[in-house]
């Protein structure tokens, strides 16, 4: 389904608002403000537009707008609340320096900022409780649920992140120099990285990396070479691809947890003892496990790798217990509750199936993003409660309250 207009989406009625209202969403490519007006019906789109992207941080968010604002004819002094998802901010306090400096152009305005995962939880399920996954170039998750919203700081390799689609064009460069020199198994990854990228062989690849003349944007669209190979069969490339799927589920499953538990530390026991494996259970690694213990999403080859893994002596510690709480699927949601999935990795059926058996194990109900994410914040805008007086910078919006980290 193709994007939908504001109008489109749900209108909860509120008192009619004065002024316009102004959703953002600030993307590291692109920048789309929404426009809406306030009136006996609530709030109506007026106006949409795209201006240049915003990731480089506070002033470059207020630079794009303002240049959005100008092209639509609108000034900034006529608005009166704002509702922003900005790229990149990954830690509580990083939407302070966006806030204010969108408190200055807007300076009549209610204003809200909250991470671009926000938005797109919103645009999936609206302002109830609900996960939102996004696995493009990076792998991120949010949740909403009984005790606020909760997120990580996905930064990748510094936050423990793997998956996202950068990541996987780097392996997918790792398994064809290996697969070439011999250090690693024989994969079709190699004709076809070396197709995509026009090089001679791999070391010839690995020096345009390093000169730049193939730069880490090409190197991360190999992830799409990832999932041709694995759809064809090919061992190495179904082992990534199920290995990002885990990955995905798991990062969920620590949201979801913080979320919906009550306590968030004892929830993650994190002082149990460690898990033990009974006697004769055969280990495989949890990344892989996660997605075998939802349904088969491997070649048989893999599996038969798998399924010769070693078996570790009775009595063996082997994961902590919250990792194995996620291994097992253990439900940590009520049935059905809606897992929003966004991100180009997804456009990969096998990459897609594998997540959402994972998911509907932890008790969700995974359904694809269907409307652009500055959508989303428009339905938040219609949702949520008109803030009581003109100063409302001191009303946060339900976005804001987040649980501990």
């Amino acid at each position: 389904m193709g994007a939908a207009k504001g109008s489109t989406l749900t209108n909860t009625h509120h008192a009619p608002e004065v002024g316009l209202s102004v959703a953002i969403d600030g993307g590291n490519s692109k920048t789309e403000v929404v426009v809406l007006q306030g009136g006996p019906e609530g709030l109506i789109e007026r106006s949409r537009g795209i201006g240049p992207g915003s990731g480089a941080g506070p002033q470059a968010v207020v630079a794009a707008v303002t240049v959005v604002l100008r092209d639509l004819g609108i000034a900034p002094a006529d608005v009166t609340r704002v509702s922003a998802a900005v790229a990149g901010l990954d830690f509580p306090g990083d939407e302070d320096g966006h806030r204010a400096a969108l408190a200055e152009l807007f300076r009549r305005a209610a204003v809200d900022v909250v991470g671009d995962a926000v938005a797109v939880l919103d645009a999936g399920a609206g302002l109830g409780h609900a996960v939102a996954v996004v696995c493009g170039a990076g792998l991120n998750a949010v949740a909403r649920g009984p005790h606020g919203l909760a997120t990580v700081p996905a930064l990748g390799w510094p936050s423990g992140d793997w998956g996202g689609g950068d990541e996987l064009g780097r392996e997918a460069v790792r398994a064809a120099a290996r697969a070439e020199d011999g250090r690693g198994p024989t994969t079709s990854l190699l004709p076809l990285v070396l197709a995509e990228t026009r090089a001679a062989d791999t070391v010839a690849l690995a020096r345009a990396i390093r000169d730049g003349s193939v730069s880490m944007r090409q190197v991360g669209s190999l992830a799409s070479v990832v999932a041709r190979a694995a759809a064809e069969g090919d061992a190495v490339a179904s082992d990534l691809i199920a290995r990002a799927a885990a990955e995905a589920v798991a990062l969920a499953s620590v949201v979801a947890r913080r979320a919906w538990a009550a306590d968030p530390a004892s929830a993650e026991d994190a002082d149990a003892p460690d898990a033990v494996v009974p006697p004769g259970t055969s280990v495989v690694p949890p990344r892989t496990a996660a997605v075998l213990a939802c349904t088969p999403v491997v070649p048989p080859r893999t599996a038969a790798v798998l399924a010769g893994t070693p078996v570790v002596p009775p009595g063996t510690s082997v994961v902590p217990p919250r990792t194995a709480a996620v291994l097992a699927g253990t439900p940590v949601v009520p049935p059905g509750t809606p897992a929003v999935l966004a991100g180009g990795t997804f456009s990969d059926p096998g990459f897609r199936d594998a997540v959402s058996a994972g998911l509907r194990r932890l008790g969700f109900d995974p359904r694809p993003l269907e409307f652009r994410p500055v959508d989303g914040l428009v339905r938040a805008l219609r949702e949520a409660p008109t803030p009581a007086s003109p100063d409302a910078h001191n009303h946060p919006h339900p976005n804001q309250e987040r649980t501990p980290r």
